[in-house]
């Protein structure tokens, strides 16, 4: 018997803000991820938020467990992408586009 795939729910909001839902085969939320340039109703457990910066993430989570560096283009530049990782501690990845976070991506606790 196949077993079925994982479904990404994606909500899409005014101002380029976009909530997505990822949902494993039992039907549990395992991801939940807020995509945006701002976005002051959403924040983590320790008060960040979308458009803050790396600093402020550094400044509230301590150094990141693990960094991935990579670039996005945009409007026909390239922007660097800088992706937070905090995985074992808490649970949760920062996406860095510039010198603001547009991402923030927490998982289920094991």
């Amino acid at each position: 018997m196949a077993v079925a795939p994982e479904v990404t729910w994606v909500y899409n909001y005014p101002k380029n803000r976009q909530l997505r839902f990822q949902i494993n085969p039992d039907g549990i939320v395992v991801q939940i991820a807020a995509l945006g340039v701002d976005w002051p109703n959403i924040l983590t457990s320790k008060g960040i938020t979308l458009g803050q910066t790396y600093k402020d993430i550094v400044l509230k989570y301590g150094y990141p467990e693990s960094h991935e560096q990579s670039s996005i283009s945009f409007g026909g530049a390239s922007l660097p992408r800088l992706e937070v990782m905090y995985p074992e501690k808490h649970r949760v990845i920062f996406t860095c586009v510039g010198k603001y976070i547009t991402g923030i991506t927490i998982g289920l606790m094991d």
